[in-house]
């Protein structure tokens, strides 16, 4: 944002479709319509984990440090989001 440049982007082979990506305070969750939710590092777009339940998601939401996200296999999850060593 301060320049307009491009700081990183990043593919994901094979993953279908994607939600627009939700953040907290420290985290960006992107879901997928065939791969489930990516946690990646807003700084530099490091993948932190993938939680695959075999099944794609619909948009998550965060809300009081729990992530919830509807599955096409029509359940609900529900994560509890951890704080990340050395986070803001």
């Amino acid at each position: 944002a301060e320049n307009g440049k491009q700081r990183w982007k990043k593919r994901f082979r094979k993953a279908g479709s994607f939600s627009a990506p939700v953040s907290d305070d420290q985290n960006l969750y992107v879901s997928s319509t065939n791969q489930g939710i990516y946690v990646i590092q807003p700084d530099d777009g490091k993948l932190l984990q993938k939680v695959n339940y075999r099944v794609g998601f619909g948009e998550p939401i965060v809300h009081s440090r729990t992530l919830y996200a509807l599955a096409f296999n029509s359940l609900i999850y529900s994560f509890k989001i951890r704080e990340r060593a050395g986070a803001r």
